[in-house]
């Protein structure tokens, strides 16, 4: 009886392990349509019926499509077919990393932006106060969450609920904001207990931006798992991103709302030589003289009133050189 009994006590053990390792891989399409990381940055993935195709195969990139079979709005990506599902990546082999201000790749990584403010190094949508804006965050291996947290860095509040992507590629939402009052500090750590049990490979957070006026910027968000252990996004797609409105304005690294650009026109002069006693020097020619011509787009009063007085500065210089220029002209 007693070996019986020390037989069933060392068989538990290897029974939970065994148990461990037979547990289904809940991700294993997903895994096997990544090509070994070759694709990146699941966009979307919906079941299909492809009885002609084998169980894997990539079919390269695709604009965006308003419907495939019983899919609608299916997003722009590379498209690959693990049976059966299709899964459409924004990124695929030969995807350069991107690496922008005020991108969602921003909001990747453990939080980086050192104090609450307007920061590039946090994720911004394109137009401040937009609706039906999220941002989608991918983790990589999936976790089993127990909770997130949200580091809100600029115009925090605007948070309004937060969805996992299931393995089948179906949307859950886990969590909703009872209120949208907007909370007084200049940023915040926003934290959500999840239901235990989920493994979380996609989350989804969905903002109501009107709420909190402004660009609402998230620096990073985190999955603490049921050990206790914080995890970070390893890629980020969005609705929109300043990035792409810095990038039409040519790089121009001002901060969302700020003036944008102040464009100085060149002084026309032409050399002149003045004789003097034992001396010659050059100046320039009193001519044509253009004034730096400014502009400004969505500046503030302060701003303009700056702007202004450079102005008055740059003129009374310009009145000053054509005095002396002139007396110049009259000495010789």
């Amino acid at each position: 009886m007693k070996l019986l009994f020390a037989c069933l006590v060392v068989s538990l053990p290897l029974a939970d392990a065994a148990a461990q390792r037979a547990a289904p891989d809940l991700f294993a399409a997903s895994r096997l349509a990544r090509a070994e990381g070759r694709y990146r940055m699941l966009r979307c993935q919906f079941r299909a019926d492809e009885p002609t195709l084998p169980d894997h195969h990539e079919a390269g990139e695709k604009p965006a499509v308003a419907a495939y079979q019983r899919t609608a709005n299916v997003p722009a990506g590379f498209w690959v077919w693990q049976r059966p599902y299709w899964f459409v990546f924004r990124d695929g082999p030969d995807s350069a990393a991107l690496q922008r201000q005020w991108g969602p790749e921003a909001a990747c990584g453990p939080p980086d932006v050192p104090a609450p403010g307007d920061h590039g190094s946090a994720w911004a949508t394109m137009e401040e106060d937009a609706a039906n804006e999220w941002l989608l965050l991918e983790y990589s291996p999936p976790v089993r969450a127990t909770s997130l947290e949200v580091h809100e860095t600029f115009k925090p509040g605007a948070v309004r609920s937060v969805a996992i992507l299931l393995p089948d590629g179906e949307e859950l939402e886990l969590w909703r904001a009872k209120d949208q009052a907007v909370p007084n500090d200049p940023g915040r750590i926003l934290q959500i207990d999840l239901p235990v049990g989920f493994e979380v490979e996609r989350v989804k957070l969905y903002f109501a931006s009107e709420v909190a006026p402004g660009w609402n910027e998230i620096d990073a968000v985190g999955i603490k798992d049921d050990k206790g252990k914080m995890h970070w996004a390893e890629r980020a797609d969005a609705s929109s991103t300043y990035a792409d409105a810095e990038a039409q304005r040519g790089g121009n690294q001002a901060f969302p709302g700020a003036w944008q650009q102040i464009a100085f026109q060149p002084i026309a002069i032409q050399p002149l030589a003045i004789q003097l006693p034992r001396v010659v020097l050059q100046a320039p020619e009193v001519g044509e003289i253009q004034l730096p011509r400014i502009q400004w787009q969505a500046a503030d009063g302060d701003e303009k009133k700056q702007l202004r007085e450079r102005i008055a500065e740059l003129e009374a210089l310009v009145k000053r050189l054509r005095a002396e220029l002139e007396q110049a002209k009259a000495k010789r």
